[in-house]
């Protein structure tokens, strides 16, 4: 297929459907699998022509999910419009969705082999067919043998077919032609059509094929319903792209089914799902004790993905994490790379459309950091790979990161006529120093019967060691004929970079059965594995410092780092040790041991730390001042700035606390050259008292220190508290600068918004609706998402929350999101939903319902101690409501239902008490 297949000759997405003899769709059932060119033909088969329905006639498909609704939506969409619809609709869901559609005919499935719900839910769906007189109304008969195969014939309740058929679908079938529609949520309001093309499907198929990289050695399996875009293109079309292998799981969402699926051949090894889904399968995977997870990816999307599931998952099952950003109307968005620098805080890079930051509706202003511009060109380059099969090496190229010097050493070996292994070795050497890797480098060394050696084996590792991807590390060192200290070390220092401790630790504990003695860099690189976790693992960390020979200050440094989150007596033994052993300690040691001290609230031994440090930086005096009262943190800040030192924020902050009366006294001390630092600081410290912070803001502006985005945010807050004026010109009624979240982030906040082909031209108009929805969704091409992000300087971007489920607390946004994130990391916590609650004086605080683990229970003031003492949360941004329940509530889809939760749990306006109870669910 041509490069230029975005601008060429082709018309709907079964152009570029595979059409080779392997098996593509399995069933659950024993069924003989769909191969690619049995699904191909039957598509096109006249059978599936349906009389009386036209290009632009609406189908609704309302029957289980499943391999036949797999094959049917592709079927009916290349002669029509398809409306895939949940069985599971009530009564006044269907008259609705079958009215705004509007629906000509509609599809069941046979009732014999149903379960009962399902044979009542098709009943319900066919008797308001007939009430609301729909023309046509068929019925699928699945094949007996091969998965997704059926034949259709009348219904019993429905009118005999009549009209002409359409036709071969391929002769009058156009890109621009709608062939799905679906309802938005309308969680809020009454749902909104999004028209999908076959232009937009095709291309939105190849880009999630593009930054999912999977191929046919691997297995799908399907767990998102089939009504959903997820599960329609994301998940099926994706797959049929990719040429691997898709495993269709039946009706609705069985976590069983699925753990079932995950030990049954074809073995999955990628699966895409929300965190629910997520959480089910680890919760079942843990309990059985036999499981070995044959997961290499699985991908996030449809609801928020919390960084600490994520590393959960990550480590449970030895699996590539993608989180990733998709809509109804804008499909895809956003992905982390498979290969390459991912974040699991942001939902990656664009992957189709190109991404804005707008400021909120109806301005067009962009604000901050832009996505990349992938335009219709850059859509090109972007799924290109997909049709060459070489989707790894070019999907990279766009996000490879390091100098320039490993393409020339790349490009050089690839134009060899004769290729030698010391050429192989230099280029992956090249390749590791840029922090890359490419396949193609291996595939050529086999072409030329060339034999990978040591060197050749251990340059490789370090090549995926320096870019975080140490499952493709320990594959390659599985493989090394003859591994060397090096091998495993390079393979050690990408679990540190990852934080994967057990795998560090369970190689070099391998080392000595390989005959290789494990140096003090394989033992100082598993240590920094093991403090760089996220549970604190000091113990490990102090038996393999003791185990090595002659530990030097890393080793030491790397347990130290592990004592100092929980340990602080071990740390300051450490030290003492490192003195014994003439190791002399470096400002990480101290500095680790320092904290340690800080956390645990012994500041006497955190300040003779600092004092017998050889050189204190200003780490070291921000850690000391954290532990020690306002007073003497005062005199350190002194001591801070006489060693030369320049007092950062943090230091400034933690001198302060909630002592504004300190606070006051420093600006004192700073006189005309206070800093715009230390003005913030002060200006937190006094937050809530409004008059304190006027005078401090007109102090500001008298000695013409600029305020930044802090500043506003902090003064607004206490502003809007108070319900004062606002500060003057230039204060929270002005031009207000954007970004005023609770952290300081490098890309100003925003409305995420996008456009590109990927992205449907417009929503359906409606004559239920008092206005077009497109004015206020689309603003010069940009469609706008109502979402709240920003882009960093890499085109990750990163998601707040939805605008409407944003808490504004007293004038400050809260996001949902964050709180859960860190509210999850308590040990006593199974799962979390931050939601919205109505408050007497500050409009609205902060809600949480929770499901506990096992046998534990969460307490609403020991759950706000727990935040307040890590500093994992802002006071304000701690909740004042705990629901207990033993399950989150949720949608059809498994996202959170999290608006108007408050109201549908019976919370009435809160009036600054706290509130804690139990709820039996929704």
């Amino acid at each position: 297929m041509a490069a230029d297949f975005v601008d060429g000759d082709w018309k709907t997405f079964w152009d570029f459907l595979p059409d080779k003899e392997e098996p593509f769709l399995y069933s659950t059932d024993g069924r003989r699998p769909l191969s690619f060119k049995e699904m191909k033909a039957f598509i096109l088969d006249e059978r599936n022509d349906i009389p009386g329905m036209g290009r632009e006639d609406r189908l609704c498909l309302v029957f289980p999910t499943g391999p036949e609704l797999a094959v049917a939506y592709l079927a009916f969409a290349v002669r029509c419009t398809v409306a895939p619809l949940n069985l599971f609709l009530r009564a006044d869901e269907l008259d609705f969705e079958y009215d705004d559609l509007p629906c000509k005919g509609l599809v069941v499935q046979k009732v014999d082999g149903l379960q009962e719900d399902e044979k009542a839910a098709t009943t319900v769906a066919v008797a308001q067919a007939r009430k609301k007189k729909i023309q046509i109304i068929l019925q699928l008969i699945p094949a007996p043998d091969v998965a997704g195969l059926f034949n259709i014939e009348k219904h019993p309740a429905g009118k005999p077919l009549t009209g002409a058929k359409l036709g071969p679908p391929l002769d009058t079938v156009k890109r621009d032609h709608v062939c799905l529609v679906l309802h938005t949520s309308g969680t809020t309001k009454k749902p909104k059509i999004v028209p999908i093309t076959h232009e937009s499907m095709a291309i939105g198929g190849m880009c999630h094929a593009a930054a999912n990289l999977l191929g046919p050695e691997d297995v799908f399996v399907n767990t998102m319903p089939m009504f959903h875009i997820a599960g329609l293109m994301e998940n099926l079309l994706m797959s049929a792209y990719s040429g691997c292998k898709f495993v269709a799981l039946p009706g609705q969402y069985q976590a069983h089914s699925f753990f079932q699926a995950m030990q049954k051949e074809p073995l999955p090894t990628c699966y895409s799902a929300v965190p629910a889904h997520h959480m089910s399968l680890m919760s079942l995977a843990k309990e059985a004790k036999s499981f070995e997870s044959p997961l290499r990816v699985i991908r996030n999307d449809s609801a928020a993905l919390l960084p600490s599931l994520a590393e959960q998952m990550e480590e449970f099952f030895n699996a590539t994490v993608l989180p990733a950003y998709s809509m109804t109307e804008a499909n895809p968005l956003c992905s982390n790379p498979r290969h390459g620098v991912r974040k699991l805080k942001s939902v990656g890079p664009a992957v189709g459309p190109e991404l804005a930051v707008l400021e909120a509706w109806p301005s067009n202003k962009r604000v901050g950091l832009s996505g990349r511009d992938l335009g219709r060109t850059q859509v090109k380059e972007l799924i290109s790979p997909c049709l060459k099969e070489s989707w790894e090496s070019r999907l990279e190229d766009r996000i490879g990161v390091g100098g320039r010097q490993w393409r020339g050493a790349l490009h050089r070996f690839e134009h060899r006529s004769k290729v030698r292994l010391a050429d192989f070795n230099g280029a992956i050497h090249a390749c590791a120093k840029g922090s890359q890797w490419r396949h193609t480098l291996l595939q050529r060394v086999r072409c030329c019967s060339l034999v990978p050696d040591v060197i050749s084996f251990s340059s490789s590792i370090s090549a995926f060691a320096a870019s975080s991807r140490w499952l493709q590390a320990l594959q390659l060192l599985a493989s090394t004929c003859r591994p060397n200290v090096f091998s495993f070390s390079s393979f050690i220092s990408a679990c540190e970079k990852t934080a994967v401790w057990r795998t560090a630790l369970a190689v070099l504990r391998g080392m000595p059965d390989g005959a290789v003695v494990p140096n003090v860099v394989s033992r100082s690189s598993a240590v920094s594995a093991i403090a760089s976790s996220t549970s604190s693992r000091w113990a490990a960390a102090l038996g393999l410092t003791a185990e090595a020979k002659a530990p030097n200050v890393f080793t030491f440094s790397g347990a130290v780092s592990a004592c100092e989150k929980g340990e602080w007596l071990v740390a300051l033994l450490l030290l003492e040790t490192m003195k014994a052993a003439r190791v002399v300690p470096n400002m990480v040691s101290f500095n680790a041991a320092i904290s340690a001290s800080e956390k645990a609230l012994q500041w006497p031994c955190a300040l003779a730390l600092l004092s017998s440090a050889f050189e204190p930086n200003v780490i070291s005096y921000s850690s000391a001042i954290s532990a020690v009262s306002w007073s003497p943190a005062l005199a350190l800040l002194d001591e801070l700035a006489m060693s030369g030192s320049v007092p950062n924020v943090i230091s400034l902050s933690a001198a302060i606390g909630d002592h504004w009366n300190s606070a006051l006294e420093l600006l004192r001390r700073c006189g005309q050259e206070a800093s715009l630092t230390s003005f913030n600081a002060a200006l937190s410290a006094c937050s809530g008292l409004w008059k304190v912070v006027v005078q401090l803001w007109q102090l500001m502006s008298k000695q013409q220190v600029h305020p930044d985005a802090i500043s506003f945010r902090v003064a607004a807050a206490s502003c809007e508290l108070s319900g004062s004026a606002a500060l003057g010109p230039a204060g929270p009624a002005g031009p207000r600068p954007r970004g005023l979240g609770p952290r300081d982030r490098p890309g100003e906040e925003g409305e995420v918004c996008v456009k590109g082909a990927c992205v449907m031209k417009g929503y359906e108009m409606r004559p239920h609706m008092d206005k077009d929805p497109n004015e206020e969704a689309f603003t010069d091409g940009f469609m706008r998402s109502g979402d709240k992000g920003w882009v960093d300087e890499d085109g990750y971007l990163y998601l707040i929350g939805r605008f409407k489920e944003l808490i504004n607390r007293a004038g400050e946004k809260i996001s949902p999101f964050e709180v859960e994130d860190a509210v999850r990391r308590h040990s006593d916590v199974g799962d979390v939903l931050c939601f919205s609650c109505p408050h007497s004086m500050l409009g609205e605080s902060v809600g949480v319902v929770i499901v506990p683990k096992e046998s534990k229970s969460v307490k609403l003031f020991d759950l706000r101690q727990w935040l307040m003492k890590d500093k994992v949360l802002q006071d304000k941004w701690c909740p004042e409501v705990l629901v207990t329940m033993k399950e989150l509530p949720k949608g059809a889809t498994g996202k959170p239902a999290r608006v108007n939760l408050a109201k549908k749990l019976g919370i009435e306006t809160l009036d600054g008490n706290l509130k804690e109870f139990a709820h039996e669910g929704l």
